[in-house]
């Protein structure tokens, strides 16, 4: 036996092919060579044309710190090889930094790949990136190379930033800070460290061979890295999933406004403010993208420093509203609040944002942030300012001698002679007096004054701020006026050494003080008053004042007051213990406690002598909401591959009890008297006891992957007391996704000049219990007692089976960002459906009962676009000019109602229309023969019926406008030049309202003898009048219904508004240092400037309610404001 070695097996193989070749055919063995050879050649001449073409490819690059796939992407570009490899590989790649010019292509690849743990090989077009097997030399080189960075991050004020996220650029390898901002990640010298925080610049640090490397992150100047308070947390524009908008404290500053939410008007999109009335105090309306309920609240949920705020009024007895009238509710809450205070508020609309709040969030969620200290140097901030005021817009009235014609032609056309009787004003009062009514009452220019004073600073670990604030409105109205408000505001933050523990607790307190003359009639002021008789009498031949038989004296009416006090303490203090790294025990606990006092006095000079020998008449009231929050929580932070993963999980309990009682009192014989509760006379009283509960758990899950992929998942379960057993509880949630595809490298690659590419997608569903308490009970009142026993009676009838009206809301955007976020441009497409509505369903007037709550499967759909585009138009060392512009187009409809045709809502809604619909009669003209209105008959019975055509109600009615706006928006402008900044904002809306043929009434009817306005000249005098209104008459008839109740009450009320303008200097710092100021500006500040309007009538703004409106105030303002 024989054994073989490798190499003699190998030599005797070569030695048996030899023998076979030699024993061949010489002609068989020439052809067999001249192949080998022809084959051989074949090869190397291909082998020199790929090497040729290799080597004949000029390519240029100049990149540093670029990660491999851009490079590899020039290079295609250049060459024209198409690149092959596999992402999981390539992503673990260096950052490239090279430079060279027409270079060969294998040089530039050589020198793109050096270092890296990948090589490259060419065949034929392609280039096939493979990971390299790294030997065991390799290993312990890349070992001895490894670094271990160990580091502090801190914000400019020096304060620890745990949760900031760390990463090696190009790797997997990532980190996240702990408590008190220290962090830990291996890499190598040559990798850059990547640090990114919600809200501040993202920072890039190359390595060499330092273990230790201390950060200091800066805020965000970019609009898309500005924080954005959301639920339980904050984001950025830039990392948001959901629709939030925000306003700043700059921005509220600059404005004249003693609510703050007016700052927010025209300044987020799907935001709609409204300012009810011109008089201070006034309640403000809000609506976040449209009217989604039909009876119950849609006012959205407000919270302070994270605590539940109401926005319910206080009043339970009468007060100035927005028309003037002696009616309850006029006043809003949230005038208790100093716009001084306030460091942000945020506006919460789509699902994926407002989730997190579940039923109390269907129609959005506004987010109040007051100030806080910041460490440093403790410092005195002071500001002082003062106004005046005056109404934008009156309407002219027609004068005596206009108004006696009036009376006389409308005395003609009623066949009815005047007498002194039916017509003191052609008889008994003075023909020649002429008293502008309309100029007494609201012809006023009040002055405002505000000041503040603020304390802060402190440490790393200690920090606070102690302020105060005072402010003075007078008021248009005549007589002792006035509204004040003064106000306390504290913030204690506190973090422990090693940062695990932290503190943060704020607290204001504020008064407010509201004084005006009030009404003893309860009548409609400013309608009445404006067109008092110019010529009516206002003091006796005595000096007393006059009372016609039927009319009223509303200078006498002015000695009424009504006088409201408003006391407010909000507390919240927020505790957060850090077990783990990155797993934190939270508690937020708040308190709010909001008061109410009321007192309406009318003196017996108020009254007329029918009614004086009753005296005067005193109404005390007091009611009492007091909010009672505790949220425990659970967060949790940590990295999962390329990712950040955030978790939150925690409870609600929540307490408001609501406590109130009034009295009305009267036979007081001395008007000094009306302040005292025991000097009258009850006539009636009545109090009231509520207590809601409400108790909740949620949670929030979010993933952020290498920040272009981000992920989050809400969810919430409330219980609610205004709901039945069994009913109580419902399930919220969302989810909302986005895509940062501006972050991709083919996005980078194919569009160089977009800078920031989102999309994001949300949808998810909400809840609303917005209805009165104990809806679900049979209730009963004692207001009756039979003889003298105490008596009750049935008041409410009871249903426990009605439940959550539901919010589900879907939404899609897009974020764009262009030539280095100069440009920033969002369209934004939503759709909400409420449906199970929650209503008053009308009873049966035999049932004794006037309505009772109840689900109907009725559904309300509110969509539309809202656009939104900022610009950095200038920007220079001493001159910058930044531009922003937004706008809405909502559009509302009831989409099902069930049996509308057969309920008490069938005169009221149309299906396929918006809620806001205004139906009336159709005015076709002035018959030239007679002068009297016409409408339209629509159904073409003969007959006009003020009724409804739809629903099959048989009536007249159509459709003539609505009440909601087609489109609104604002326009903003920021001018700086060295020391001087200009602010200019624009709010425009395009809408339908009343005008004053709205409020004309009936053209005056017998004794009430009431003026128009110069609007009404042109009416009917004479047979063959054209293009003229009615006729007046001197009685009521059917015909001047007509006229009142039809669409030439309804026109174009679209406005252009100067809102707001303010221009600040900003004294220089040689001048500053000289006063040893730290800064100080001096101000001028307008609100409501100018308006541009077709609509014949007063403020455009308020022209979506029929009664007729105090319009809002023009106001000027000067101040200073200083920093010590």
């Amino acid at each position: 036996m024989k054994f073989f070695t490798y190499g003699n097996f190998r030599a005797h193989e070569k030695a048996r092919n030899i023998s076979w070749l030699k024993g061949l055919d010489p002609t068989i063995k020439r052809m067999i060579i001249m192949r080998i050879n022809l084959v051989a050649f074949l090869i190397s001449i291909t082998i020199m044309n790929v090497c040729a073409s290799v080597h004949a490819q000029s390519v240029s690059l100049n990149f540093k710190q670029a990660s491999l796939t851009d490079v590899l992407s020039a290079i295609k570009k250049q060459s024209g090889f198409q690149f092959l490899y596999n992402n999981s590989e390539i992503k673990n790649a260096k950052p490239v930094s090279v430079t060279i010019k027409d270079a060969v292509l294998k040089d530039a690849l050589d020198q793109a790949f050096k270092d890296q743990p990948l090589h490259y090989q060419i065949l034929d077009k392609t280039i096939v990136v493979k990971e390299q097997n790294p030997s065991m030399i390799n290993r312990l080189s890349d070992f001895i190379k490894r670094i271990f960075i160990t580091g502090k991050i801190s914000n400019e004020q020096g304060k620890p930033m745990p949760g900031v996220s760390i990463k090696i650029k190009g790797k997997t390898t990532t980190a996240i800070s702990g408590s008190a901002g220290e962090y830990r990640i291996d890499g190598q010298a040559g990798d850059v460290l990547v640090f990114s925080y919600v809200g501040y610049e993202t920072q890039e640090i190359s390595l060499s061979s330092q273990n230790s490397i201390n950060i200091v992150l800066k805020e965000g100047n970019n609009e898309l890295d500005q924080l954005q308070v959301i639920g339980y947390g904050t984001t950025t524009r830039r990392l948001s999933t959901g629709s939030v908008g925000s306003v700043k404290a700059e921005i509220i500053a600059q404005q004249q406004i003693t609510n703050p939410l007016i700052a927010l008007q025209g300044r987020v999109p799907g935001l709609q403010i409204t300012q009810t009335s011109g008089l201070p105090g006034a309640s403000v309306k809000v609506q976040i993208r449209g009217r989604n309920s039909i009876a119950a609240n849609n006012n959205p949920l407000y919270v302070i420093d994270g605590v539940p705020f109401t926005s319910t009024p206080l009043e339970r007895i009468g007060g100035i509203n927005n028309t003037g009238a002696v009616e309850p509710d006029y006043s809003s809450p949230l005038n208790t609040i100093s716009p001084n205070d306030i460091e942000s508020i945020d506006i919460l609309k789509d699902a994926d944002a407002t989730a997190i709040y579940g039923s109390r969030a269907a129609n959005g969620v506004v987010l109040i942030t007051t100030k806080r200290g910041k460490s440093g140097k403790i410092k005195l901030d002071a500001s002082l300012k003062h106004g005046v005021g005056q109404v934008t817009r009156k309407r002219k009235m027609l004068n005596t001698q206009q108004f006696l014609q009036f009376r006389r032609d409308a005395f003609t056309n009623s066949n009815i002679t005047p007498t002194a009787a039916n017509a003191p004003e052609l008889f008994t009062w003075d023909q020649n007096a002429d008293f502008d009514w309309q100029d007494w009452y609201i012809g006023g220019k009040p002055r405002t004054t505000d000041a503040s004073l603020s304390l802060s600073g402190g440490s790393e670990q200690l920090t606070f701020l102690l302020g105060g604030n005072y402010h003075h409105e007078g008021t248009i109205l005549p007589g002792s006026t006035h509204y004040n408000r003064s106000g306390f505001h504290s913030s204690i933050n506190y973090r422990s050494k090693d940062s695990r523990f932290n503190l943060s607790s704020n607290l204001f307190f504020t008064s407010d003080d509201n004084k005006l003359s009030g009404s003893a009639s309860g009548e409609p002021f400013l309608a009445s008053i404006v067109r008092q008789a110019p010529n009516y009498p206002i003091y006796d031949d005595l000096g007393n004042y006059y009372w016609a038989p039927g009319k009223t004296n509303w200078v006498a009416q002015s000695e009424a007051t009504n006088m409201n006090k408003t006391e407010n303490l909000n507390a919240s203090l927020n505790l957060s213990y850090e077990v783990v790294r990155g797993l934190f025990i939270k508690a937020n606990a708040g308190y709010n406690s909001i008061q109410g006092y009321q007192n309406n006095q009318v003196p017996i000079i108020a009254r007329s002598p029918a009614n004086a020998a009753a005296g005067g008449t005193s109404n005390f009231a007091n009611n009492a909401i007091k909010t009672f929050l505790f949220e425990p929580q659970l967060s949790y932070s940590s990295t999962i591959g390329e990712g950040k993963l955030d978790v939150l999980a925690g409870t609600t309990l929540q307490q408001s009890n609501t406590r109130g009682q009034s009295i009305f009192l009267q036979g007081y014989t001395n008007d000094l008297l009306l302040g005292n509760i025991g000097f009258g006379v009850v006539s009636r009283q009545n109090s009231t006891m509520i207590q809601y509960n409400f108790l909740s758990v949620f949670g929030r899950l979010t993933y952020n992957w290498n920040e272009k992929y981000i992920l989050n998942v809400t969810g919430r379960r409330d219980g609610s007391t205004r709901f039945g057993p069994g009913r109580q509880f419902g399930n919220f949630g969302s989810i909302g996704a986005a895509w940062l595809f501006g972050n991709e490298s083919f996005i980078k690659e194919t569009f160089p000049w977009l800078s920031f590419g989102k999309l994001r997608a949300s949808y998810g569903t909400t809840g609303n219990d917005g209805i009165g308490d104990y809806g679900y009970l049979s209730l009963y009142t004692n207001s009756i007692n039979y003889g003298n026993t105490l008596a009750i009676a049935p008041s409410q009838i009871g249903n426990d089976n009605y439940q959550w009206e539901i919010n589900k809301k879907l939404e899609a955007s897009l974020d764009f960002g262009f030539l280095n976020d100069r440009i920033l441009f969002s369209p934004t497409w939503y759709r909400n459906r409420s449906g199970n509505q929650l209503v008053g369903y009308p009873l049966p007037a035999i049932t004794g009962f006037a309505s009772y709550n109840a689900n109907l499967g009725a559904v309300v759909q509110n969509s539309g676009w809202e656009f939104e585009l900022s610009t950095k138009n200038i920007r220079g060392n001493k001159f910058s000019w930044d531009s922003g512009i937004n706008i809405t187009i909502p559009r509302n409809k009831l989409v099902a109602f069930p049996n509308l045709d057969q309920s008490s809502y069938a005169d009221s809604y149309v299906i396929g229309e918006p809620l806001s619909i205004i139906q009336a009669f159709h005015y076709t003209g002035t018959d030239p023969a007679n002068g009297n209105p016409t409408v339209l008959d629509v159904n073409g019975d003969g007959n006009i019926v003020s009724s409804s055509f739809y629903n099959n109600r048989g009536g007249d009615y159509i459709i003539v406008g609505k009440t909601a706006p087609d489109w609104y928006g604002g326009f903003n402008n920021t001018i700086k030049y060295k020391n001087f900044q200009l602010d200019c904002f624009f709010l425009y809306t395009k809408q339908q309202g009343y005008n004053t043929y709205k409020r004309m009434g009936n053209f005056g009817s017998g004794s009430n003898a009431t003026n128009v306005w110069t609007d009404a000249l042109n009416y009917w005098k004479q047979a063959g009048d054209i293009d003229v209104i009615q006729k007046p008459l001197a009685n009521s008839t059917s015909l001047q219904g007509r006229f009142n109740s039809s669409d030439i009450g309804i026109s174009d009320a679209s406005f252009l508004r100067l809102k707001t303008l303010s221009l600040a200097y900003h004294l220089p710092q040689s001048t500053l240092s000289a006063l040893k100021l730290g800064d100080c500006k001096v101000f001028v500040q307008g609100q409501n400037i100018l308006t541009v309007t077709k609509l014949k009538g007063y403020d455009p703004e308020n022209a979506n309610v029929p009664a007729l409106v105090v319009p809002l105030l023009r106001q000027w303002a000067a101040g200073i404001q200083c920093t010590f």
